[in-house]
């Protein structure tokens, strides 16, 4: 049975006229699957690196895979893969992307999602955050009951902690700063509502705070070589979370074993066990 996979979908996001655009990938049978909708991270994209190929792996074990580009990560309709729009990179913050991933469960089994409501399982959806898609994942799932398990790839716990003093203040008083992507050679700008955002929303978005409301299903999986956050963070939100599970992947990097672009038709080994283990959880 062939994999079926709509491409370039998009949505008018809530903000700034830009849009969600997002993908579709199972195996048509007849049969309703559950959903699977995937969040991407920090600088990331929904075609980014070896992600494709981790949908067909979830395809093949019976999900709906949906995996999306938030309207602000600085991707275009037209360019899918790459920064085009560094503004709208620089607006981006939590409250957009919570819309964001709202906009997309809402689409879920309408007529506009184009998936037959007999291939969905629209009772069954679970949330896959990755890096700061985690972080926003964690969040949402405290906020919408349809979300029925969480599952968080190397999430940032600490959002409000990661600057200094003195780097929030030269922030505040700059009012942007930039983050070197070097892969693509850009300075991408961060602008200060991102901390107005967070600060005015602290009892929502602040994980030591809502952690312990989540009351669904949580699986916690971290690399143990991971440069860019901490195994410390997958520990202090596994404290946090009721019941949560906790894997940590020995070896493993932020991104487990992937780069962009990826040139492999078979997933890394880290990748390979992560997508095993996060079926494994959700399917019980």
């Amino acid at each position: 049975m062939d994999i079926e996979r709509k491409e370039g979908q998009k949505i008018l996001s809530d903000f700034n006229n830009k849009y969600i655009t997002y993908d579709i990938t199972y195996k048509k049978n007849g049969q309703p699957k559950p959903i699977a909708l995937f969040v991407h991270g920090f600088k990331g994209f929904k075609d980014w690196g070896h992600f494709p190929l981790i949908a067909d792996f979830f395809a093949e074990k019976g999900f709906v895979f949906v995996k999306i580009n938030l309207s602000h990560n600085g991707t275009t309709p037209e360019h899918l893969t790459e920064f085009q729009d560094l503004d709208a990179f620089g607006k981006n913050n939590f409250t957009i992307e919570l819309s964001d991933i709202g906009k997309i469960v809402d689409l879920i089994g309408t007529d506009a999602f184009e998936v037959s409501s007999e291939e969905v399982e629209q009772e069954k959806v679970h949330l896959i955050g990755h890096s700061r898609g985690g972080t926003s994942s964690i969040i949402y799932a405290t906020l919408d009951s349809r979300i029925k398990k969480l599952v968080t790839w190397a999430a940032v716990c600490h959002v409000f902690s990661r600057y200094t003093k003195d780097e929030h203040d030269e922030w505040e008083k700059g009012g942007v700063k930039y983050i070197y992507n070097s892969r693509t050679d850009q300075n991408m700008p961060i602008y200060y509502q991102l901390a107005e955002d967070l600060i005015s929303n602290k009892e929502k978005y602040d994980i030591p705070v809502i952690a312990p409301q989540i009351d669904i299903p949580h699986f916690i999986l971290h690399g143990t070589a991971d440069l860019t956050v901490d195994v410390s963070e997958a520990g202090d939100i596994a404290n946090m979370v009721r019941g949560a599970e906790i894997y940590l992947l020995e070896g493993a990097d932020h991104t487990f074993g992937g780069k962009h672009p990826w040139d492999s038709s078979e997933l890394p080994q880290d990748s390979l066990i992560l997508c095993k283990k996060t079926v494994d959880f959700l399917l019980k």
